[in-house]
């Protein structure tokens, strides 16, 4: 049985999905079936006839009636257009466009604002509208530059807004977009856009759960950028789950709870409209999905977000849902109520007048990437009143003795109650027992202070639950004869970093220990084992020959893609289909790489030693493009800041990131705030890549600690991003050993917040390849056993890849 939709159009639901174009018979009864509202689609007429082979800037003839007609089929279905404003129209597109098979820009911009004209004048009652649709930079389909596209957008908003001066206008359609080609230039949307719009595509979309945050946080950073801007509107436009097995294909238990989470998502965000493409997350063969679908519309449409249950929990969610009339004075004063407030307006029917049901929504975190986490967690609530509960089909949990206890794990429950006010609904949920979850997370951080007497391990201790947690922390390393221990007490939802005494052992491998940690609490007990190295930078000159002798005295951390999860992340395909994938690379490859780090009063100095099959970056040669066969040569140098394609994605290269401050002070997620961990945060000061060019060794600043956070190859010139002035860049490629010794020396001038006072700093890398081993990218923090719920796009460029953060710790030796 399928729960009822609210019945009517709701041009402002927060339930929308990307269909490309109005659906129409059984695909649109589903869509109204299952309570999903507003389809966002390409909203161009067809052209009567072909557009004449040079513009005259008089608008195109148009053909409205099938239009016309699958509209008025949409209202009928209680379904309602989020149109967007284009492509350029079929024939009338500029010559580069289509010799490289993309979809704009248009050949005469006048030509396409007079044929807009036309559409918005021919449905009024049409008032939002999103401007293109992902124009990456002659990746998807965008065939020119930044500025070219802003032009477009800036002359077609004043010709909407000349139409309608009340139209709703939005762009962006990624944030990563948003971020590098429009906030730049407030005079092409200042005054213009209303709001932004952001395809949250991630790591996370094809596998069983979102554990690893890089969903969530992915949409976080579209709002972080709205916000920054002073828009008033973020919505999401795309995205959504499909993870398939072979037995069910993508019809799958994971996508029906992974689509609810998705919305909760994005609700908890602050955006104003969430979004699930059409056949990613929901679909006509999809029936587990489209049923949880259905119970979240039934129970969620009308009732905007209006209280956050646990904002600082990583692994637990929580939200509460109301009318509007039920946000008071209270409500308001809750955290985070400023940002979630963006819906609050959106006026309910009247049949909702005398609506005083909240909804509660609670959930977990867990999934098959955490085999340890015991799935059978339960949230008891004490005086339940007249709370009900219900499960992700919309199924009553019944009480038991008077208890009401529901399941607290992947599958969203349902927490009605009309007595309870919003607040003290939240409370009563927000203090509920937990029972049968693990009580901490717990990773070891290399080791830091070489040899010294009295060395001692620093763990990272996290508390998963909504209650303090005190325990014991021991520690045992392979071959040695004693364990150590450490006790602990961290609050609810904190992170520690715990002290242990090393207990001694000899390494399993050149400066490599096999370590087991357990963390014993009266909430049950965690382990972990890991192997962790010695990391730091020594206080010792490198001069540069060419040789790894140079390197001597220095004792490496190394990693080898053997050892490593190997999954690449498909969402770089997004903004470059053309990109050779992943399984271009012959299978059974291996990349080892060992990197060596030091300092003097001058420098600092970096080496690493990559066991590779050959050596091989294409930077320095000119962009291009394939289309049908044919090589299209782009005015544009490959691999270069202010050029044209990512120089992650040219072949092999050695990417690294020093991180001295927590975060970056204005850019995301900062330590005072209560989704420090759980949203979008930037940790590293200065970011570099390393790479063979046909212009010669490359040693490239991508940011500082003075910098923004664009990401460049993208045409056009970002500011902080080039050659690091004074640096040491040596590239030397050993045949007869196959290995590649890149040798880096960085003014102290440059790293300006290198301290050894500090005794550590942060420092991660990445190993790029061409091999595909490990899918392309050896990450030291998978390595070093960064805590794998922390999958951001903050600490590396470029902005649309998400891998583990560079939270890894070294030593200064003083």
């Amino acid at each position: 049985m399928v729960l009822p939709p609210s019945p009517g159009i709701r041009r402002d639901s927060f339930f929308a999905s990307n269909t490309s174009g109005l659906k129409s018979g059984e695909d649109l009864l589903l869509l109204q079936n299952i309570g999903l509202k507003v389809q966002r689609v390409h909203f161009n007429p067809r052209l009567v006839s072909r557009p004449p082979a040079v513009s005259t800037g008089e608008p195109l003839p148009l053909d409205f009636s099938e239009q016309d007609r699958l509209f008025a089929e949409a209202k009928v279905h209680d379904s309602w257009p989020l149109s967007i404003a284009g492509y350029a129209f079929e024939n009338a597109r500029a010559p580069l466009a289509d010799q490289t098979g993309m979809y704009g820009p248009p050949r005469d911009p006048v030509e396409f604002s007079r044929t807009w004209e036309r559409i918005l004048r021919h449905y009024p009652e049409i008032t939002t509208y999103e401007f293109w649709n992902e124009p990456w930079i002659f990746g998807w389909t965008w065939a020119a530059d930044g500025e070219t596209y802003r032009t477009l957008q800036k002359s077609w908003c004043e010709m909407a807004l000349g139409v309608n001066p009340s139209l709703r206008l939005l762009a962006g359609n990624s944030s990563m977009f948003t971020e590098d080609h429009i906030e730049i230039d407030p005079s092409s949307w200042k005054g213009l856009l209303s709001g932004t719009t952001h395809h949250p595509y991630s790591w996370s979309g094809s596998r069983p759960s979102w554990i690893a945050g890089d969903s969530n946080r992915s949409i976080d950073f579209g709002m972080a950028v709205t916000r920054r801007m002073g828009l008033p509107f973020y919505y999401l436009t795309e995205g959504g789950t499909e993870n398939e097995n072979p037995a069910q294909g993508k019809n799958t238990n994971a996508n029906a709870y992974k689509v609810v989470q998705y919305f909760l998502h994005e609700a908890l965000t602050g955006a104003f409209m969430g979004n699930a493409q059409w056949e990613i997350g929901y679909g006509p063969t999809w029936t587990r999905s489209n049923v949880a679908f259905a119970t979240m519309t039934h129970f969620l449409e009308d009732r905007p977000v209006v209280a956050d249950i646990w904002p600082e929990n990583e692994q637990l969610w929580g939200a509460v849902f109301a009318t509007a009339a039920q946000v008071t004075p209270e409500v308001r004063a809750r955290p985070r109520a400023a940002e979630l407030k963006a819906r609050w307006s959106v006026p309910a029917p009247a049949g909702r007048a005398a609506d005083t049901t909240k909804v509660a929504v609670v959930w977990r975190a867990t999934g098959v990437e955490d085999p340890a986490a015991n799935r059978a967690a339960t949230l008891s609530i004490g005086q339940p009143a007249d709370i009900r509960a219900y499960d992700l089909t919309g199924r009553e949990i019944p009480r038991r003795g008077g208890k009401l206890v529901v399941p607290l794990g992947e599958y969203p429950v349902y927490l009605l109650s009309n007595d309870l006010d919003v607040v003290a609904l939240r409370k009563r949920v927000a203090d509920g027992r937990i029972e049968g979850m693990p009580p901490v997370a717990i990773s070891a951080c290399s080791l830091t202070d070489g040899n010294s007497p009295g060395r001692t391990l620093t763990v990272r201790v996290e508390n998963e639950l909504n209650e303090p947690v005190a325990g014991v922390l021991h520690c045992r390393v392979s071959g040695a004869s004693v364990e150590s221990t450490s006790p602990f007490s961290i609050p609810a939802a904190r992170l520690a970093d715990v002290t242990i005494p090393w207990p001694g052992g000899s390494a399993s491998g050149a400066n490599r220990w096999k370590v087991t940690l357990r963390a014993v609490t009266p909430r049950g007990s965690v382990t972990r084992q890991q192997s962790i190295q010695s990391a730091r930078f020594a206080k010792q000159a490198v001069r540069f020959t060419g040789s790894l002798n140079d390197w001597q005295g220095l004792t490496p951390v190394s990693i080898d893609s053997q050892t490593l999860p190997g999954d690449a992340d498909l969402t770089q395909y997004v903004l470059n289909p053309s990109l050779a994938r992943p399984a271009a690379g012959a299978p059974g490859k291996r990349v080892r790489a060992r990197v060596f780090t030091a300092y003097d009063a001058d420098q600092v100095y970096i080496g690493a030693a990559v066991e590779e099959d050959a050596l091989h970056n294409s930077a320095g040669t000119p962009a291009t493009r394939l289309h049908n066969g044919q090589t299209i040569t782009l005015p544009y140098t490959a691999g270069v800041p202010d050029g044209l394609d990512h120089i992650t994605n040219l072949g092999d290269c050695f990417s690294f990131s020093f991180g001295f401050r927590e975060r970056v002070p204005d850019w995301g997620r900062q330590m005072n705030d209560l989704w420090a961990w759980k949203g979008h945060f930037y940790d590293t000061d200065y970011h570099y890549v390393a790479n063979v060019s046909a212009q010669g060794d490359m040693l490239m600043r991508q940011w500082g600690p003075d910098t923004g956070r664009r990401t460049g190859y993208q045409t056009e010139h970002m500011p902080g991003a080039g050659p690091v002035p004074g640096a040491k860049i040596l590239i030397h490629r050993e045949e007869s050993t196959r290995i590649t010794l890149y040798e880096i020396a960085i003014p102290r001038s440059e790293l300006s917040l290198f301290t050894a006072e500090q005794g550590r700093c942060r420092f991660g890398f990445q190993i790029r390849n061409d091999e595909q081993a490990a899918g392309g990218n050896l990450q030291w923090a998978e390595e070093a056993g960064v805590f794998p719920h922390w999958r951001s796009s903050g600490s590396f460029s470029p902005s649309w890849n998400q891998v583990l953060p560079c939270q890894t710790f070294f030593g200064i030796e003083r």
